[in-house]
């Protein structure tokens, strides 16, 4: 089942299914198994487990793999194919890979006697109330959103939400079809069709003013047979035989930008990049106000910096996309000092191993990698806010969108320093995307490691954040985002620090940009 990451791989099932251990190992049964409740053990030898499909998922190298079981649900349209009483897991392990939770209030709140929180919810997906794009499904993601700003308008509740601290398990979103969708009479499209097709339309959205070519070959890449797969190329010809309105005609951008979409190039084995996200153009408040709190002499002076259109990582580079890099060319193997490789953001690399990863995937991808800017890193932090941190100016959520010094490091290493009063688990790293995300969909963006950036460390500043600064200039590197190991004031999204290039520390690693 090995493939190109840039085709797609169906694999189909139709026969018996069945569940041992009450429910917890499930199996695929071929037709000459023995019956289980008569031969488990030659059951077990030719029947196919469930684990063993999962893990033959995880290596196929292709950009989207979708498994179908017809075989046993019972009280679907599936008949006389299951074996009697006996519960499938096949159903749990098709299941989509998220776990969400949402909560009516936050903790110590008082529960009223007369729910409103359940009218709200049963109101949110029957009338549509939450469906906040409105395409005809509630997400889990719009559900929480709703309810935490229609609740606390009526009682004093704080509805809460968010995800599994699970990078693999939150990926996902629940989908509910919205109750005026039932009603309209129209076919419904299966949730994850509509997924993928609110996907696209995001992406198409972010790009359809655009004049760079290179753009809409991206699009027709990501969706080829799209609903907008014509526009795109009829747009990308225009463009290329110089009919293109000139850039006046274009909208300015509105006052908070939205996301882009998600994308991966291909390497040259076909394998996948780091995940990326359109950031689009935009302007914003650079720096801190003086009264700030937490505030440093180096974070101003304060204003309005113009950032174009580009991407940035998802998520920090991890040890397991950096030591691919580092073995294909000979290069050191970062230790990780006993905290984890695999999904674990990559630290102890220098400004110089980072820069030399992204010349690297920008020759195995033909793409124009790089590390961002110090302006285009904190406009991506920021993602429209105006705040100490992007969730807001406390502190009280910061275990759920950041990897900073709390309890947990507080309990194992008692730093002489202030830290987080939550809890988040981790006394150092996380694997990436252990944290909700920000507003342009972007994880660790405060806390984890420090985040190289291309700029120089110039205070006050003087335009050189908006510049990456040449190989072999002997100066000191931006560094952004703070670290597992930093009190809550260096997780801000205008704090900043610096190291020399050839310098690298076990908090400090990076996530790469790319031009369009």
């Amino acid at each position: 089942m090995r493939g190109d990451f840039c085709i797609q791989h169906l694999f189909f099932f139709s026969g018996h299914g069945h569940t041992r251990d009450n429910g917890n190992k499930g199996y695929l049964v071929p037709v000459d198994a023995p019956n289980p409740n008569r031969d488990e053990k030659g059951f077990v030898r030719k029947a196919f487990a469930m684990v063993d499909v999962l893990a033959l998922a995880r290596r196929i190298e292709s950009r989207h793999a979708l498994f179908l079981f017809d075989s046993c649900f019972s009280g679907t349209v599936f008949k006389q194919k299951a074996l009697p009483r006996q519960k499938t897991a096949i159903t749990r392990s098709m299941a989509g890979k998220v776990r969400q939770f949402i909560t009516a209030g936050a903790a110590g709140e008082e529960v009223p006697a007369r729910s409103t929180f359940t009218p709200a919810f049963v109101d949110a997906i029957a009338e549509g109330k939450a469906d906040l794009y409105p395409d005809g499904y509630v997400t889990g993601t719009e559900l929480g959103f709703y309810l935490q700003s229609e609740v606390p308008r009526y009682v004093r509740q704080s509805p809460q939400f968010g995800k599994i601290r699970d990078y693999e398990l939150s990926r996902g979103d629940f989908v509910f079809v919205s109750g005026t969708k039932r009603g309209d009479g129209a076919a419904h499209t299966d949730p994850p069709v509509a997924e993928a097709f609110a996907l696209e339309i995001a992406f198409w959205n972010s790009i359809k003013e655009s004049n760079d070519p290179d753009e809409y070959r991206i699009f027709l890449k990501e969706f080829p047979g799209g609903a907008f797969a014509e526009l795109a190329e009829a747009r990308m010809k225009k463009i290329e035989v110089g009919w293109a309105e000139p850039r006046s005609a274009v909208p300015l951008p509105s006052s908070t930008p939205q996301p882009g979409g998600t994308f991966r190039d291909c390497l040259k084995d076909g394998s996948p990049s780091p995940k990326m996200v359109a950031i689009p153009a935009g302007e914003f408040l650079m720096g801190s106000k003086e009264d700030e709190e937490g505030r440093d002499d180096d974070e101003g002076p304060q204003r309005r910096v113009s950032v174009a259109r580009f991407a940035l990582g998802a998520t920090e580079v991890t040890f397991e996309e950096y030591d691919r890099f580092a073995k294909a060319t000979g290069r050191r193997l970062p230790d990780a000092g006993g905290r984890g490789r695999g999904n674990r953001p990559v630290s102890n690399v220098s400004w110089n191993d980072a820069t030399a990863y992204a010349e690297w995937l920008s020759g195995q991808t033909g793409k124009k990698y790089r590390l961002p800017t110090e302006a285009e890193w904190e406009y991506a932090a920021r993602a429209g806010t105006t705040t100490r941190y992007h969730w807001g100016d406390g502190e009280e959520l910061a275990c759920r969108y950041a990897n900073g010094y709390d309890a947990s490091g507080k309990e194992k290493y008692d730093l002489d320093w202030a830290s987080l009063a939550c809890d988040d688990g981790y006394p150092n790293t996380a694997p990436v995307g252990s944290f909700s995300p920000n507003g342009f969909g972007l994880y660790d963006m405060s806390g984890n490691v420090y985040e190289w950036t291309c700029s120089r460390y110039q205070a006050p500043y003087d335009g050189s954040e908006q510049r990456c600064v040449a190989k072999g200039v002997d100066s000191r590197r931006v560094v952004r985002g703070g670290s597992w190991l930093n009190e809550p004031r260096f997780l801000r999204s205008a704090s900043r620090d610096r190291n020399f290039s050839d310098e690298a520390n076990y908090f400090v690693g990076f996530r790469i940009a790319r031009a369009f």
